[in-house]
Order: structure tokens, then sequence, then C-alpha cells
């Protein structure tokens, strides 16, 4: 902030519509006071796939780790660039800095797709690759698409950036 420089973190979820409206939600307290969060997905890979899941585990509730505790999934499944790389699944507990209890669950030999639950005392939050719903403890229930149209979380990124570079601002969302 003190030179002006702009900081991009890759991970695509921050750059999602979706979750942005999610992490939205959250920080109005929407969901009232966050108990838990989870997370899942297949086919493990936990140190390319797990720390863009892990940061939006961080992005949509505001909350930092303090403490992580786990177990690798050690049954070998070959990883998709190649031989040469070992990156197992596995599952963890994670204690976020408000205290919330978040959840992995990431095996090597899962074919689970990719969603995220968050829990609170008001409602519960649901992200998937197709919608992002709320099921609030009164009945109602909000629902909204994760695509948005034909651009993708990067394109979003890209155009923050472009845009910051023409000198408009960029979201810090």
């Amino acid at each position: 902030q003190q030179t002006g420089a702009l900081l991009v973190v890759n991970h695509q979820r921050r750059f999602s519509p979706a979750y942005r409206r999610l992490a939205a939600h959250v920080s109005a307290g929407a969901l009232g006071k966050l108990t838990s969060s989870y997370v899942q997905w297949g086919k493990g890979r936990l140190g390319n796939v797990g720390t863009h899941t892990i940061d939006a585990l961080r992005m949509v509730p505001g909350q930092e780790v303090e403490a992580v505790s786990g177990v690798l999934d050690l049954s070998g499944r070959q990883d998709c660039r190649g031989a040469e790389f070992q990156d197992p699944g596995g599952w963890g507990r994670l204690r976020m800095s408000a205290g919330t209890i978040a959840l992995l669950d990431a095996p090597d030999y899962g074919e689970t797709p990719i969603q995220f639950l968050f829990n609170g005392t008001e409602a519960q939050a649901k992200i998937g690759p197709e919608m992002g719903t709320v099921d609030y403890k009164d009945g109602r229930t909000e629902s909204w698409p994760t695509s948005d149209g034909d651009l993708s979380s990067m394109d979003h990124a890209v155009n923050e950036i472009v845009s910051w570079l023409d000198g408009n601002g960029v979201n810090t969302a």
C-alpha cells in the first residue's frame, strides 16, 4: 500500500464472483457465527490443489490457519504431471484464527468433485462446481451459479490486473 504496488495471489477462487459473494455473506454475518467448515475433493494432490482449497478456507471467512494436524494418503496414485512428481492426498483438521475448525478430505483415489461447506449458527453455505447455496435456519434458500458465463476466475484476475495497470483501481476483495 505504501508504494502503490499491486500484489496478486495466484489462487483462482479469490477472483471468482461466486466465492466473493459467499465471502461477503460470511463477512456480513448472514451465516451467524461460523462454527465449522469442510472441503472435499478427489484425486489428492495436497501440494498443488490443496494450496488453492486451503486459501479458499481462509478467504471466505476471513480467517487465518493457526494449527494443523493431518494424515497423508500414501496409497501412491501417480501425479498427473508425471512419475517424477510426488504429491499425495490426505485428510486434515485446521484450527482457524476465530476458533473455527476446518476439515479437509482429499484422498488420492477419490472421485468427488470439489465442494466447500461453511456452517454457521444461522445458516449453512455450500459451494461447488455448479452452484453456491445458502440454506437459512428460517427455511429460506438462496442460490447462484458458480460459473460466470465464458469468464474463468483467471479471466477475472487478468481483467483486474489490467484495470489496475490502466489506473482504474482494483477490487481487493
